[in-house]
């Protein structure tokens, strides 16, 4: 069976042929056209697949597009947006500055010429007018609050309208070459875990996706990622430029001498790495919330607010992401596959019950962040009010001066007391029991 794959056409259109799981022809529209990261029906290397291999449109059974319907698309974006505003529940983390300096550091910077470009950076640098906009931004969290809404709702506009140009110019392009009723859509990531098996080159291998943490990690909601593994006898194929920390301590147990009987074998091993690394990090995520309970207690308010919310912002996208895994693995263990056998199912076992004790630990983490946030929204209204009564008191004391003093300093006749010996003594006095009277109220209102 002969499939055409078509990539996504928002930007590095290519075209693939496969016949059976083997490789036919796979080349990127931008070697055609000589336009870097080209954008649109991939027409050029859907000819030269058909040319290369020497096959005609009806001969292809299935034309694969890795993208859902427009509508598909838009409902995914919608709720991801949700579930983002439910992760952060009113607690918001604004240093965004911090966040893009320490993402720019990050990023590898390029040496070696790249043919159509000007210079080995250019799509990786934001022009000078967002850099600064970015800034101005992120220095304010009201600015940061409004963008942040601004943009989700330009990208909910935005992402039904750009869906759907691509749908049209994608059957535009398969009507042209007579394969439109041959398409099929399938889920992006599914399509990059068919991607990272295709190019292993093994017949028989193990395909799994994780989600796993970088090597580096330092606590950023962006240094969560998804892994596409391929896993055969003696190869683990992962498509990731930066190293994630439980493949990288996967890797350094194969480079000090261990050794797995099977690809299951080596998942659950795997797997146990992940567990490894999340009790880990809710070991340090405790450390930190300790310190912060303790500058709590210590009425120390102001600090690590914009931490906290960073940290339940990170624990949160841990769980919502990690605790599927365990979840699958329960239900494939229920009815295993024939080629799971049985001491490769008992550690798979294993390394889903320690799996799912380590999320089951991050969800106590992050109901801890959540009542350490509520004592400490409760000690800021506390203070904040604190603040306000002392303002209205001295507000309300002074107002009686206030009064007078505007009353007896006009310039005009018949202002009470003006000619009596004792008069400013009688206007002091006077003063003296009205302010008396009204701290009296006051404060007799506030005791009860």
């Amino acid at each position: 069976m002969k499939v055409l794959g078509i990539s996504p056409l928002d930007k590095d259109a290519s075209a693939s042929l496969v016949e059976d799981g083997k490789i036919l022809f796979a080349a990127g529209e931008e070697r055609f056209s000589r336009q870097k990261q080209h954008a649109g029906f991939p027409y050029k290397a859907v000819e030269a697949a058909l040319a290369a291999t020497n096959t005609k449109p009806e001969e292809i059974e299935i034309v694969a597009y890795a993208f859902l319907t427009p509508e598909q698309e838009t409902n995914s974006v919608i709720k991801s947006f949700a579930r983002e505003r439910d992760e952060v529940n009113g607690f918001r983390d604004h240093g965004l500055q911090e966040r893009l300096a320490a993402a720019e550091r990050r990023v590898p910077q390029r040496t070696r010429g790249i043919p159509g470009l000007s210079h080995p950076n250019r799509w990786m640098e934001k022009p000078w007018a967002y850099q600064t906009f970015y800034r101005l931004v992120g220095g304010s969290p009201l600015l940061s609050h409004y963008a942040e809404r601004y943009a989700e709702k330009q990208r909910i506009k935005s992402t039904p309208r750009d869906h759907q140009h691509w749908a049209t110019d994608l059957e535009t392009g398969l009507r042209h070459f007579g394969l439109l009723d041959k398409l099929r859509r399938y889920e992006h990531h599914l399509s990059h875990a068919a991607n990272s098996y295709l190019a292993s080159g093994f017949e028989r291998a193990l395909v799994a996706v994780l989600h796993d943490v970088l090597f580096d990690f330092t606590f950023d909601a962006s240094a969560v990622a998804t892994a596409s593994l391929c896993i055969a006898p003696r190869v683990l194929v992962s498509a990731r430029l930066r190293p994630l920390r439980s493949v990288e301590q996967l890797r350094a147990a194969v480079r000090a001498g261990a050794g797995f009987r099977s690809p299951v074998a080596l998942l659950a091993h795997l797997l146990r790495d992940q567990a490894g690394v999340l009790v880990d990090i809710v070991r340090q995520a405790t450390q930190r919330v300790d310190h912060i309970e303790d500058r709590l207690l210590a009425n120390r308010i102001a600090a690590r607010r914009a931490e906290l919310g960073s940290l339940r912002r990170v624990l949160v996208r841990l769980q919502r992401l990690l605790a599927p895994e365990p979840a699958a693995l329960f239900r494939l263990l229920t009815q295993p596959p024939g080629w799971i056998v049985p001491d490769d199912r008992q550690d798979l076992q294993r390394s889903a019950e320690e799996f799912a004790a380590a999320v089951s630990d991050t969800v106590a983490v992050v109901e801890r962040v959540k009542l350490v946030q509520e004592e400490l929204v409760a000690l800021v209204n506390e203070q904040t009010n604190r603040t306000l009564f002392v303002l209205t008191m001295v507000t309300v004391l002074a107002l009686p001066i206030n009064l007078v003093a505007g009353l007896f300093g006009m310039n005009v006749g018949g202002v009470p007391l003006a000619s009596h010996r004792h008069g400013f003594l009688i206007v002091v006095v006077i003063l003296l029991l009205v302010t008396v009277l009204l701290a009296y109220v006051a404060l007799g209102r506030r005791r009860e």
